[in-house]
């Protein structure tokens, strides 16, 4: 009995999902046409979606759907 509850508690140790709660600010930066103030979205990530979100900023370019161009910075943190 001893030995089965061993292997459950290793079992549930490796099995166990890392999460946190992320936070991502979507600012826009207007290079030909006025753009809405910064977005917030919030959401769980768990694992090796954690590992490549968690702390980085992302620089892009996109059309503004009016003929201009607008630069979004992407910001994501976890707690």
């Amino acid at each position: 009995m001893k030995t089965l509850l061993t292997i459950l508690l290793i079992t549930g140790f490796v099995a166990c999902k890392k999460c946190k709660d992320c936070t991502t600010v979507y600012t826009y930066i207007p290079t030909t046409a006025n753009i809405e103030p910064p977005t917030v979205v919030q959401y769980d990530v768990c694992d090796d979606d954690l590992k490549s979100i968690d702390g980085k900023t992302t620089i892009s370019t996109s059309p503004d759907g009016n003929g201009g161009t607008v630069q979004v910075i992407q910001k994501t943190t976890c707690k």
